[in-house]
């Protein structure tokens, strides 16, 4: 509110603010609050020099301390009251109590409307958003809090795993997906389509994390399973003093089952969108015309069909792009993968916040490539669309 200071973060201790907090709440007048703050400085310093020998110092620090702990204005009164029968008769505290009384009048001078007026401040590019977006560019992304190192190489590897992991899942996820999706729309309410549905709805309302565990129970514990895959823990690249090419070849068995958990409930999203996309496309006026001219089943499909079912698809894309690079925190935890999940849920939890900001703009910037992405997608698919 405009009755807030843009600096009153900056009053020490938290006590002190608090209590400045308070009064400006309850008042809405920030001078007259700031005013009644020095004046209290001023008298616990003309405090110092009065003599213990006079006997009221206790009884005057025990009502600077009754101007501290107060939250009423009525109760200011009495309190001032103490102090002026306690301070009568030494002068070094006279100038003390009288600006205090003059700041006590003040306060009663409310102006709560203050309260109700928002505020705003404009630093231009004088700010703490625009100096850490500037060195982000720039490639200084900062060091961990945690770690000490820089962001980049706290990151660069996670990177890497993630990449690895997220593209082959985007990869097979559309690749099995759309081609199921055709067929199910192409014997609508067929024994094929029937099946079908009820297999991917199973795997829809299954947990990631239990299809993870049971993988893992079934292919990759000794004594367990079938343990083909001998075991899930993979050899960070960094520490493995092979090349990459071939650090990737030795890791494909630890690779799978990551994989294949991440995509199977993409799989089944964009498996029943395309479904329901290319009925509703098998609705259009084109595609009875298409029919009517005697064009094959086949070729009414493939080339009238498919193409303009893809749309509702590629406007997927740019969600599902982001979306699963960003979402296999519960993945990574389960498989132990040293990837960009695990180190978001790290940062986090310890409030590494120039690790978290870092992994925060690369999900914006993933999101912002999905966008392009589909943009080029849209053309391929129709080039009647302009770029």
């Amino acid at each position: 509110a405009a009755a807030f200071p843009d600096t009153l973060h900056r009053i020490y201790p938290p006590s002190r603010r608090q209590r400045l907090t308070d009064w400006c709440y309850q008042t809405g007048n920030w001078p007259a609050v700031q005013g009644f703050d020095q004046s209290i400085l001023a008298f616990e310093t003309a405090l110092q020099s009065v003599p213990d020998s006079l006997g009221v110092k206790e009884s005057l620090k025990q009502a600077l301390t009754n101007f501290q702990i107060i939250k009423d204005l009525p109760a200011l009164d009495t309190a001032l009251n103490h102090v002026r029968r306690s301070g009568l008769g030494i002068p070094s505290v006279q100038s003390a109590i009288n600006d205090l009384t003059l700041s006590v009048q003040a306060l009663k001078f409310t102006q709560k409307a203050w309260l109700f007026v928002p505020s705003f401040q404009w630093n231009g590019f004088n700010n703490q958003y625009h100096k850490w977006i500037s060195r982000f560019v720039m490639g200084d992304w900062g060091r961990s809090f945690y770690t000490k190192k820089l962001v980049w190489d706290e990151l660069k590897y996670p990177m890497i795993y993630s990449l690895i992991v997220n593209i082959l899942t985007i990869f097979f996820s559309f690749v099995i997906a759309l081609p199921i999706g055709m067929e199910m729309a192409r014997r609508k309410d067929k024994r094929f389509d029937q099946w079908t549905k009820q297999v991917m709805l199973i795997l829809f309302v299954i947990p990631s994390f239990i299809v993870g565990a049971m993988l893992i129970l079934l292919f990759a514990t000794p004594g367990i399973g079938l343990y083909w895959l001998g075991g899930i823990k993979i050899e960070p690249f960094e520490i493995s003093d092979r090349s990459f090419m071939e650090w990737f070849m030795t890791s494909i068995p630890q690779f799978i089952l990551p994989v294949i958990t991440m995509t199977l409930p993409t799989v089944v999203y964009l498996c029943l969108m395309m479904r329901g996309s290319v009925l509703e496309t098998l609705s259009q006026d084109y595609i009875r015309t298409a029919r009517s001219k005697g064009l094959k089943e086949d070729a009414v499909y493939e080339k009238h069909a498919y193409r303009n079912a893809l749309f509702p698809i590629i406007t997927l894309f740019a969600g599902v792009f982001p979306g699963v690079f960003m979402g296999s925190l519960t993945v990574e935890y389960l498989f132990s993968y040293p990837g960009l999940g695990m180190k978001m849920q790290s940062a986090f939890m310890s409030k590494d916040h120039p690790v978290l900001f870092a992994i925060l703009m690369i999900a914006a910037l993933l999101t912002i490539i999905g966008n392009i992405v589909s943009d080029i997608l849209y053309t391929y698919v129709n080039p009647t669309v302009e770029l």
